[in-house]
């Protein structure tokens, strides 16, 4: 619903998220569209600091997993020095996390929403379940709804739902519900 509400918008849009599975390039929005905050499962980096800092992408056959017993049954390793590979994103407490995937997105994004800001634009910012105790994508909806009179936050949330109304408003109801609730209002 949501690939189909941006493509009605001339394709004008942006996906800010903290998940890291990504299900938004799965669901056909275009990966150069998208800003991963914590990192991406999809892609891995090393786990020695003094390795080379790279990230590449891992491959969807990387790991083995016994089903029966859910465990890997191979461990992935770092291409440059075969110590043990991890995956790209951003846990409690990381300090040995590589944000330049996520780093070169954001760049993406920000240039994107100045040039929304500057042609003096409308936007709309969809939240849809972001809670309270992992603030990010929250932090980033209020502070972007901010910006401009002309920029309104949907909260979608069916407990942690409030939004000042002076940028925005909720829709209190789960993700699916209030998506719904939102397009059929659009017109």
């Amino acid at each position: 619903m949501l690939l189909d509400l941006v493509k009605e918008k001339n394709d004008d849009y942006f996906v800010v998220t903290s998940n890291v599975d990504g299900q938004f390039q799965k669901a056909g929005f275009d990966k150069d569209k998208i800003f991963e905050a914590h990192g991406s499962i999809h892609h891995f980096q090393c786990s020695d600091k003094n390795c080379k800092n790279e990230i590449w992408e891992a491959d969807k056959d990387s790991i083995e997993i016994d089903m029966d017993k859910f465990e890997a049954q191979t461990i992935p390793l770092c291409k440059n020095c075969g110590d043990i590979a991890r995956p790209n994103i951003l846990m409690f407490g990381d300090w040995d996390w590589n944000g330049d995937r996520s780093d070169k997105q954001e760049d993406r994004f920000y240039k994107w929403f100045n040039q929304l800001k500057t042609d003096g634009k409308k936007l709309a910012i969809i939240e849809i379940g972001a809670g309270t105790a992992i603030p990010t994508i929250r932090n980033y909806s209020e502070m972007f709804a901010k910006k401009s009179k002309k920029f309104k936050l949907i909260r979608i949330n069916p407990r942690d739902f409030y939004v000042s109304p002076y940028i925005g408003f909720s829709v209190v109801c789960g993700g699916l519900d209030g998506l719904k609730k939102v397009l059929d209002k659009k017109g």
